[in-house]
């Protein structure tokens, strides 16, 4: 890649994320889209047009560009979880609890990922797992309010009280 066409993907790149963090989504889509007329395997406009079309409803169109992104940078734990979210929105939650799983590895403080973990394991009736994913989320915030009212409706549906060690 030569350094003109380096340049203007670093400035399209860097204006696509000034766009998406004001909230201009239109603008930010259509700058990741130019970064990537440049380099189709860009993975961080991949991942962060994947989370603009997740947020509008195109989930085919997310897993298909965070899956890219994903590929790109395996060991990125935030691009593992928003294909794990894309996975999950879709129904696929044995990928989205892979991918989950993935993100906690990489990154084991990731406690979004601890608690969607444990959405995706209580939605497929495994109580006992999903009870140490919401538990470790509380270790890592004992404020969270989605781990904790998460962890005692699996705790009573397994029939194990929620503060318990298990």
């Amino acid at each position: 890649m030569s350094s003109k066409t380096r340049q203007a993907l670093d400035s399209a790149m860097q204006l696509a994320l000034q766009r998406h963090q004001a909230g201009d989504l239109v603008a930010a889509e259509e700058q990741y889209g130019k970064v990537l007329a440049l380099d189709a395997t860009h993975p961080g406009a991949l991942h962060n047009l994947g989370i603009i079309r997740l947020s509008r409803g195109d989930t085919d169109g997310a897993l298909l560009l965070l899956g890219a992104a994903v590929e790109q940078r395996p060991a990125e734990p935030a691009f593992q979880f928003n294909l794990g979210l894309a996975q999950q929105t879709s129904g696929e939650l044995e990928l989205a609890a892979t991918a989950y799983r993935q993100a906690v590895k990489l990154n084991p403080a990731y406690r979004k990922a601890w608690e969607n973990l444990g959405v995706v394991l209580q939605d497929q009736q495994q109580h006992d797992e999903a009870i140490a994913a919401y538990r470790r989320a509380l270790v890592l915030d004992a404020g969270s309010v989605l781990a904790r009212q998460n962890l005692g409706q699996c705790a009573a549906r397994a029939g194990s009280p929620a503060g318990g060690r298990g």
